[in-house]
């Protein structure tokens, strides 16, 4: 159980607020509530520096499973936003670990609506998932499939692998 009192929101003032607001989104949720909502977990520029944000992810999972539509996807994409953060931010990590089945159902939704995306989209719900699923580097990561080749050092042997990303598919090869 969250103790909504002792944590602080982006401004340092007590986030006892935080759940009300959410309980108006949920039940009548306006872009201008999820902005607030993104203000008020210090959610900026698509990262947060905030213990606030990742307490009130098992909530903002709920909002998105009960949701369709605009509202599951602004409740995937502020997830998304605050789960990429655990990359470098590490004060919340009891947080995260009493949410893991949060993170699950996030990680699920956004699996399942990768489908229905192409190009930038599907880039973005990719690191959305990748993130949900603990993979926070590769959720930050830029993601250019314009045929490219990166070298890589496989870990198991230290051997040069390169990777092949594109157009013309994805494969791996180790040249001699």
């Amino acid at each position: 159980m969250i103790d909504w009192c002792e944590l602080q929101d982006a401004e340092g003032a007590p986030a006892t607020w935080i759940p009300d607001l959410l309980d108006r989104i949920e039940r009548q949720p306006t872009a201008e509530l999820w902005q607030e909502l993104r203000h008020g977990l210090g959610v900026i520029e698509c990262e947060t520096w905030c213990r606030v944000s990742f307490a009130a992810i098992p909530r903002i999972a709920a909002i998105a499973e009960q949701s369709r539509g605009d509202d599951r996807e602004e409740a995937l994409d502020l997830a998304a936003d605050i789960a990429r953060s655990l990359v470098f931010y590490r004060d919340a990590d009891d947080l995260v670990r009493s949410a893991r089945d949060a993170y699950a159902t996030l990680h699920r939704l956004a699996a399942e609506s990768l489908a229905d995306r192409t190009g930038i989209a599907f880039v973005q719900r990719l690191q959305a998932a990748l993130a949900f699923a603990g993979h926070t580097l590769w959720a930050t990561v830029g993601m250019d499939y314009s045929d490219e080749h990166y070298g890589l050092d496989c870990p198991h042997c230290a051997r040069q692998i390169f990777v092949v990303i594109g157009r013309y598919g994805c494969y791996s090869a180790i040249r001699h």
